[in-house]
């Protein structure tokens, strides 16, 4: 009998090769395995919709919430979101292992105001000036509702 490498230890050497070198073309995001045993790439970098694989989420969360769309990022932010998920999502914080799926939800979501803010003021993170921090927190506490960090 052969065995088979798990394809997401591959992927985490992968990944982390692609970080140094900045080449993310082959780097796959999630993977799920089938009934038979066999793993079936569910998303790649390159596509701009992540799906978060079921097993890291509690079984009454729907396939919607599962789901991670770039679009929903100022252009310019996308590939840095892209990096940033993929490595928060494959070795966590400090390297204390992959978040559980709502965790990696909530980040995405989080960013997805401040960046769409950033873009109507900067155009790329290296140019952003400490005051537009305080801005966005004065215009997030002024916008009906709660404060959108």
């Amino acid at each position: 009998m052969v065995a088979v490498a798990d394809p997401r230890i591959l992927n985490q050497s992968m990944t982390r090769q692609a970080i140094d070198q900045n080449n993310f073309a082959q780097v796959i995001f999630s993977y799920a395995q089938t009934a038979s045993g066999n793993w079936s790439v569910l998303s790649r970098f390159t596509d701009d919709t992540w799906i978060i694989p079921d097993s890291y989420f509690p079984t009454n969360v729907t396939s919607s919430h599962k789901r991670l769309e770039f679009g929903r990022y100022p252009e310019q932010f996308r590939h840095v979101m892209k990096v940033c998920v993929l490595k928060y999502a494959l070795f966590g914080l400090y390297d204390q292992g992959a978040p559980r799926g709502n965790t990696i939800i909530h980040f995405f979501v989080g960013t997805i105001s401040f960046l769409t803010y950033i873009s109507k003021h900067s155009v790329d993170l290296q140019s952003i000036k400490p005051i537009l921090f305080s801005n966005y927190v004065f215009d997030s506490k002024t916008v009906k509702g709660a404060l959108r960090i």
